[in-house]
């Protein structure tokens, strides 16, 4: 027995040996793999910069490469000399480790597990491959024993199909998404579409074009000796402060002026004809400066030039972030961006009133729009403001004398806050605003627009309105013919499931209808029009099959509660109303967040569950003295609503605390129970929230309609932009309110006896849909409805 058991320690020691031997690599070796493993790292670093090479040539695309993995290099050596010192590792394999991390953070812009993966993925393949080639290098093949050369070709393999594997994968667009159900097309009767000609479509003018700009850009020859009009540079050193430093000259140096001397630069597109013509200016956001974006809006210019607008699309590339911004480039820019828009307008003033200008006489001053998009969204509210103002507000000896008048503004995808004049969020009164936002932007991935949204307020004697739309499957770039699919450059973009987005003529197509209309809407007063702004199903018939979220508020509302008056929940904003509650198991009033930041506005929580019992009536009530709001039949009962995805409970119970019963059961019975409860929430979850509406007069007549006669409540939207759902830095979705309208003048003649001129209660009676939770803003009654 006793040899036996010697015997087998031995067999024991002597497979250990061998394991050890065929497993463990040599010196020789992971030296190999180190190798491979900074050339890894140096391909994926050079790969994020080859979308430089078009604007800067092969030659600074490798410097920077090079500079990268240099000081990568550099910084790695010292860390690892210090970790050295705690922990006994292969020195230079921890330095190549530690090389790739910098510039995977940098480029890729993942969360920590996915950059993990990514990292762990490039080194173990390129590892094998560096290690398997080093062999080769020492030694020949023949001199490999059998089982070695199993492990070679099984590395080698290995390591060839992780990064062919990882390179189709990352070149693959990825994979198409059924779209949500959409609430708002699941009603038997929809809307009647507007009878008029798609505003989306060319209109009778011949469209001409031209450019204007200093006549001595260096770069681009249309704004330079090729300019049809020249225009006088401006100095915008007031707004620029941080055009300054290595980074401020070398910028300079490119562009061949500074901060004192910027440009006026556009491309035009303008109908032939007497005119005159309103005048639109659309500005891009930011882009490669190097990567010239304003022609990306040559589909917008064609379509209203042929409709009787000029436009001009406006360069301001030159504040865009660049290849000189070492080590950093321009911040806090928005408001330069919207000052030089009014110094546009300067210029085409000046042209209207100039006898030898092609334009003479042919502008419509007194009808002016303001488009951007991104940053430029942002900055076409400052312009707004700027226009109103005698000073700059924050260096009052930059004095402002503009005074023109600017109608309307648009705002595509734009962010918020970027520059805040005197530390505020601009404030605008008195203009119409339309914003414009896609699901799926990986850039400005908030709904941002909505910020500025509920900052735009409107006296009692201005006739206008502010709206949005939110729509399914578009991204950020495809606004931008220049821009397109891809949000990010490569290869941060590719770890994206670009096969979901919308196409791109069909996110044109959508910006082409909602723009021209609401122009048509604000600047020529086709009042019809603002029907598609409070419902895009009345324009329906013109737009691409997806999901829209509309928001819209207008001049002249009456306002029961916006929920920003007090922190008191047993009064509205309306004067003496109180509100009563039962059975309800959220009620709250909060400031509203979006992704990124607040909405500006508060609003009230409300969530009901009757699932337990049926003996529940969830209600939420605001009575008010009828003489306190002034209605009639053709009043417009509107609020904003949206679902959201917060968790609740039947009123009095824990959400921790068992049920006794359910605890006595077997196990069987509870299995059984839980697939049926599961099979039940699979079909809820297929049900769109709805519930009824209650209207109440002096004399205590009642009115009743369901949230579904409009519309029932989008599901929240919820969206997975990359490939791998892990990678997502963005977050899965946010609150997207909608507007509800509600013509009172349908229901009368279902209830003869209801006085519309003494309405002092609205109830919301949580009725129809056993749970859920939602939010509501901004309860009030509109007195005009367009024709």
């Amino acid at each position: 027995m006793e040899k036996i058991t010697q015997k087998l320690k031995r067999s024991l020691q002597t497979i250990k040996t061998r394991l050890k031997e065929n497993l463990t690599p040599d010196k020789k070796t992971l030296t190999g793999a180190t190798l491979g493993i900074f050339v890894g790292f140096a391909i994926a670093v050079f790969a994020s910069g080859i979308v430089y090479v078009n604007a800067l040539g092969w030659l600074p695309v490798l410097i920077m490469t090079f500079s990268i993995l240099i000081i990568s290099f550099v910084a790695a050596y010292l860390t690892i000399s210090l970790l050295r010192l705690i922990a006994r590792i292969h020195f230079w394999l921890a330095v190549a480790l530690v090389t790739g991390i910098p510039g995977l953070m940098l480029f890729f812009h993942l969360t920590m597990t996915g950059t993990a993966l990514v990292f762990f993925t490039i080194a173990l393949c390129f590892a094998l491959i560096g290690g398997v080639l080093w062999q080769f290098r020492i030694k020949n093949w023949a001199s490999l024993k059998k089982r070695h050369r199993v492990m070679v070709l099984a590395s080698l393999l290995f390591g060839l199909a992780g990064i062919t594997g990882g390179l189709v994968w990352l070149l693959h667009p990825g994979q198409p998404v059924e779209m949500p159900s959409n609430a708002a097309m699941s009603v038997e009767n929809l809307p009647p579409v507007l009878e008029r000609a798609n505003p989306g479509e060319p209109g009778p003018y011949t469209v001409s074009s031209l450019t204007y700009g200093s006549g001595e850009d260096q770069r681009r020859s249309e704004f330079g000796a090729d300019a049809d009009l020249i225009t006088k540079p401006v100095d915008g050193s007031t707004f620029l402060e941080s055009w300054t430093g290595f980074s401020g000259k070398m910028r300079t140096r490119y562009f061949g002026y500074d901060q004192k001397s910027l440009p006026l630069n556009a491309q035009v597109w303008y109908p032939e004809g007497a005119g005159p013509f309103p005048l639109v200016l659309i500005v891009h956001g930011n882009h490669l400066a190097q990567h010239y974006s304003d022609p990306g809006y040559a589909y917008l210019g064609e379509l209203l030039a042929s409709r009787g607008y000029i436009l001009a699309s406006v360069d301001q590339n030159f504040l865009n972030g660049s290849y000189t911004d070492l080590p950093k480039g321009l911040n806090n820019e928005n408001d330069a961006r919207g000052w030089l828009l009014l110094k546009h307008i300067q210029a085409w003033e000046q042209w209207n009133d100039d006898q030898e200008n092609p334009f003479y006489q042919k502008v419509d001053m007194d009808n002016i729009a303001l488009i951007g998009h991104s940053r430029g969204g942002e900055a076409v509210g400052h312009a707004a403001l700027f226009n109103r103002l005698p000073y700059y507000p924050d260096d009052a000896n930059e004095i402002f004398d503009f005074h023109f008048n600017i109608r309307s503004i648009i705002a595509i995808a734009p962010c918020d806050g970027q520059y805040q004049p005197a530390r505020t969020r601009t404030p605008l009164t008195d203009i119409n605003y339309l914003a414009i936002q896609g699901s799926h932007d990986a850039d400005v991935s908030s709904y941002q627009a909505m910020r500025q949204f509920n900052r735009i307020s409107f006296s009692d004697d201005f006739d206008g309105f502010k709206a949005g739309v939110y729509f399914w499957g578009a991204n950020h770039g495809q606004f931008n013919s220049m821009w397109g699919r891809t949000d990010f450059p490569g290869p941060r973009i590719n770890f994206y499931n670009l096969a979901q987005l919308i196409p791109e003529e069909e996110q044109k197509n959508i910006s082409k209808v909602y723009i021209s209309a609401f122009l048509d809407a604000t600047l020529r007063n086709e009042t019809d029009l603002r029907s598609m702004f409070m419902d895009y199903r009345h324009a329906r018939q013109w737009l691409p099959e997806t999901i829209y979220i509309g928001q819209y508020e207008q001049s002249g509302t009456e306002y029961i509660s916006t929920f920003v008056e007090d922190l008191d929940l047993s009064t509205g904003t309306l004067a003496q109303s109180t509100i009563h509650t039962s059975d309800l198991s959220i009620w709250r009033e909060q400031t509203l967040f979006l992704n990124w930041g607040d909405y500006d506005t508060r609003a009230l929580y409300l969530g009901w569950n009757t699932t337990k019992s049926d003996l529940l009536m969830p209600y939420y009530s605001i009575q008010w003295p009828a003489e306190a709001l002034a209605t009639g039949k053709n009043s417009i009962l509107t609020f904003s609503l949206a679902e959201t995805t917060e968790k609740v409970s039947p009123p009095g119970t824990d959400d921790h605390e068992d049920d006794e019963a359910e605890c006595e059961e077997s196990a069987s019975q509870k299995n059984d129970e839980e697939k049926q409860e599961n099979n039940h929430e699979d079909e809820e979850t297929k049900q769109f929230i709805d519930f009824t509406i209650r209207l109440a007069d002096i004399n205590e007549n009642t009115l009743e309609f369901p949230l579904s006669s409009f519309a029932p409540v989008q599901p929240t939207l919820k969206r997975e932009l990359t490939k791998l759902p892990f990678m997502q830095n963005q977050a899965e979705s946010e609150i997207i309110l909608q507007t509800f309208i509600f013509p009172l003048e349908e229901y009368g003649a279902e209830y003869p006896d209801f006085d519309f001129e003494n309405i002092n209660c609205i109830s919301f009676i949580f009725d129809i849909t056993k749970e859920g939770v939602v939010v509501i803003n901004n309860i009030g009654f509109m007195n005009y409805m367009p024709g």
